[in-house]
């Protein structure tokens, strides 16, 4: 009947689906490169440096924070410094044309390391944007404590 002719196509569809899966999951192990579409059902779990040469897109990127994986923690000195030396850019990317705002790697590279990529030769090779989060808060809050400085002299 119909009804058990659709239910077997969706099975064997499924089994399809798995086995597709199941062949990139292990082709992840290898060092093999994609191209096109690639469809992961499960978490994709990678040890080492993952590069995409294009745009990437997610709901959400998550970078590992809990306190129970750091140590020697220290707050941040010398932010507002080193906001100051920093300079953004416009620039055109040569190998798309792209326009694009951001800083230079290199330069970053003399003002915040533990916010750069580098390449095996030592060469700062790109930035981590969302690590700049940490230092532009805390230029933010001492820019705040000299405002709330002068305005109380400004009380006097």
């Amino acid at each position: 009947d119909q009804n058990e002719s659709d239910a077997d196509a969706a099975i064997a569809a499924e089994a399809a689906a798995r086995v597709a899966a199941d062949a990139l999951k292990a082709n992840l192990a290898g060092g093999n490169s994609f191209s096109g579409v690639q469809t992961f059902v499960d978490n994709v779990i990678m040890q080492g440096t993952l590069t995409v040469s294009g745009d990437a897109t997610a709901n959400l990127f998550t970078s590992v924070s809990e306190r129970k994986l750091k140590e020697n923690i220290q707050p941040l000195q010398g932010a507002l410094g080193m906001v100051k030396k920093m300079q953004g850019v416009t620039y055109d990317m040569k190998a798309t044309g792209r326009h694009d705002i951001g800083f230079i790697a290199e330069e970053m590279a003399e003002i915040a390391p533990e916010v750069c990529g580098f390449h095996a030769n030592g060469d700062a090779a790109g930035i981590d944007y969302g690590r700049l989060t940490s230092v532009l808060v805390e230029a933010v809050k001492a820019q705040q404590i000299q405002i709330d400085d002068l305005k109380a002299a400004l009380k006097k």
